[in-house]
């Protein structure tokens, strides 16, 4: 029988004021009558020209997800985490078990006004696959686009304050592409809308 979604611990400490605990998420069958990857890149950036946070953390991750977290059908998959950090303290960690393929992430994370520059790093056992390579309190990851993962296993996603010292909000933001309706030809009701 066919589960109707994944369910995976993703990202420990999502849900937990601090990182060592664990969420338990499920991905909704069809969300969207077209898939994350099918759609134009420029989509995906054009959603967040002329952010400007306000140094909210929480606030600003509200509304940059509001501008682009259900692009291609994406829900978000965690609660928003809130967490401090210091540009000397250590990298925050959280692991995301991914047990089937198909599914495909973005990663939204916001700093406060004195956090002036807030990095992610997403990585594998074999290294880094995608990081931040913005100066701002604002990383999306990946910024053109989903990380569509079509192997099963563990990842990493590291979140780190390079310059200042504040909190930061961060929300993980998800499809399962098996579960998609397939994209409609011609235009018609069912397209996407740009």
């Amino acid at each position: 029988m066919r589960v109707r979604g994944i369910c995976a611990l993703l990202f420990i400490a999502l849900a937990c004021s601090r990182p060592v605990a664990s969420a338990r998420l499920t991905q909704p069958a069809a969300a969207a009558p077209h898939g994350p990857d099918l759609l134009d890149p420029d989509t995906w950036s054009a959603c967040y020209q002329g952010f400007e946070p306000n140094g909210i953390p929480r606030s600003d991750l509200v509304r940059i997800t509001h501008a682009c977290g259900s692009l291609g059908g994406m829900h978000p998959l965690t609660p928003i985490a809130l967490q401090y950090q210091r540009a000397d303290d250590p990298s925050h960690h959280y692991a995301l078990d991914v047990p089937r393929s198909g599914g495909c992430y973005r990663v939204y994370a916001t700093g406060d006004r004195h956090v002036d520059d807030l990095d992610l790093l997403i990585s594998d056992t074999q290294g880094p696959i995608t990081g931040d390579a913005t100066r701002d309190a604002w990383p999306i990851l990946p910024p053109q686009g989903p990380l569509c993962i079509d192997a099963p296993g563990r990842y990493l996603l590291e979140v780190s304050v390079a310059r200042g010292a504040g909190y930061y909000a961060l929300q993980v933001w998800g499809v399962d592409r098996n579960d998609l309706a397939p994209p409609t030809a011609g235009g018609g009701a069912d397209a996407p809308r740009r």
